[in-house]
Order: C-alpha cells, then sequence, then structure tokens
C-alpha cells in the first residue's frame, strides 16, 4: 500500500512540474498573443498589413495569420499580396523554439530560436531550411521589441559568402481591445 501511495505521489508531482513547465516555456513568445497592425518597407516596397497571434491545441502551439498588401511598384503595377501562415512549437529534444512558415508564393520556411539579447528584447531566428527556395541561399528573423505594444521585425537574406542585408523591415503595433 505505501508503494502505490510513493507511486502516486511521485506521479502527481511529476504532472504539477510538467504544467508548470509547460507555461513556463512559452514565456518569451506570450508577448506576441493577440492581433497586431503594421507597415512595412523594403525590396518589396511599402505596404500595410494585420497579423494574429494565438495559442492553439491545448497551448501547445503559437498559430500565427499574417496578411500584407503591398503598393504597386513598376514591375508590379496592382501592387501584391502576401499572406503566411506560421506555427511555432517546442523541440524538446533540442531544447529550442521552431517557426514554420507557409508562405502564399509557395515557400515554406523553418526557422529556430537562436540567439535572445540579455534583456530578453532581441530575438534572431535562423533559418534551417526552405522548400522551393533559390539553393545557397541563408535568411533569418531578427525581432526587436521597442515596447509593451510594438515590435519590428526584419527579414535578412545572403547568399553563400556574404554578409546578411535587409530585405523588408516590419513594424508592429498592437491592437487595443475596446470594450
Amino acid at each position: 500500500m505505501k508503494k502505490i501511495l510513493v507511486i502516486v505521489m511521485l506521479f502527481s508531482i511529476g504532472l504539477i512540474a510538467q504544467e508548470k513547465s509547460s507555461e513556463d516555456t512559452w514565456n518569451q513568445l506570450k508577448y506576441f498573443s493577440g492581433n497586431w497592425k503594421g507597415t512595412s518597407s523594403g525590396k518589396t516596397g511599402n505596404g500595410k498589413g494585420e497579423r494574429s497571434y494565438k495559442f492553439v491545441m491545448n497551448d501547445n502551439y503559437l498559430f500565427v495569420k499574417n496578411k500584407m498588401h503591398f503598393e504597386p511598384l513598376p514591375n508590379k503595377t496592382e501592387g501584391e499580396f502576401h499572406e503566411d501562415w506560421s506555427v511555432y512549437s517546442i523541440d524538446s529534444r533540442r531544447q529550442k523554439y521552431v517557426l514554420r512558415q507557409f508562405n502564399s508564393e509557395g515557400f515554406v520556411n523553418q526557422f529556430t530560436l537562436d540567439s535572445v539579447s540579455v534583456d530578453g528584447k532581441k530575438m534572431y531566428w535562423n533559418l534551417e531550411s526552405s522548400e522551393n527556395s533559390s539553393p545557397g541561399l541563408d535568411a533569418r528573423l531578427v525581432v526587436i521589441v521597442k515596447n509593451e505594444d510594438e515590435f519590428e521585425e526584419r527579414f535578412e537574406m545572403r547568399s553563400s559568402g556574404d554578409e546578411f542585408s535587409s530585405w523588408m523591415t516590419n513594424i508592429w503595433k498592437r491592437e487595443m481591445n475596446i470594450n
């Protein structure tokens, strides 16, 4: 009987520790939960967009829907519409956040969070793999939290051996909920 009681207690302690651990694992990304409006500038031109971040499937994933509309350019007289769906997950084996991004242009990118500044406000997401992109292309996302309701996101690319250069910069502002 004592043996069963000890096993039950150990199992219960394990569940409690697991729940706390699960909550704590998302601390780095909880900031983003909610709805955002943004502006974009860079090689794709200027644009405006909206984005939402929502925890799904028992809070095991952070799901993102992103839509951007870019102003017309000489080679794209009607402008450009971009949409992507992203899923953040936690690879417990590697102890890393993983971002899988599905783009309307047919690219599927997988990034990992590789470094965070000491104050937690700057994150570097490095490309691990990309479906349907040019060989030798490397990319990263740099996310900088400006304040409670604003962050900057830079998409940077490079070819083999080159330095990263900015492709696009987005500024996102949290939408305020008015009840």
